[in-house]
């Protein structure tokens, strides 16, 4: 029964990812459609991956708690 769980959360997490960069061969569109620099093009990203930075160990804790009972 453990292992699907593992499996679910690595399912999980490798597709998070691979969703969070999806974005990125479109910062040229975002630049061109929008008006706006590159460098504001990329905070489509940016703010993804700090958002997710910010949440991981939060949800690791959690994680870890459920697993532990």
């Amino acid at each position: 029964m453990r292992w699907r769980i593992s499996l679910a959360f690595f399912a999980s997490g490798l597709a998070v990812f691979a969703i969070l960069y999806t974005v990125q061969p479109l910062f040229p569109v975002f630049v061109q459609q929008f008006h706006v620099t590159p460098a504001m093009a990329s905070l489509s990203l940016s703010l993804s991956t700090i958002s997710m930075a910010f949440s991981l160990p939060i949800i690791g804790a959690i994680s870890g708690y459920i697993w532990a009972q």
